[in-house]
């Protein structure tokens, strides 16, 4: 398990995730309720995201931009 709050730098993340893949590994993420009302199960962020859910990884994958490259999960 990796805490994302524990600030692990984006290379290594990613570095550590294309390992797993490779592995063929289950993989997971989880936002967990960050204190909003603890009496609802979902509540939805601004970026469409679920704290409180479960979403499984399928794939990272490296992608070039107009802007520079990013990391999609």
């Amino acid at each position: 398990m990796i805490e994302l709050k524990d600030k692990i730098s984006e290379k290594v993340l990613r570095d550590i995730l294309t390992n797993c893949r490779k592995m063929n590994s289950i993989m997971g993420a989880a936002i967990f309720n960050l204190g909003s009302d603890p009496g609802q199960r979902e509540i939805k962020q601004d970026t469409g995201l679920y704290e409180g859910h479960a979403y499984s990884i399928i794939d990272v994958q490296k992608v070039k931009t107009r802007t520079g490259s990013i990391t999609l999960l």
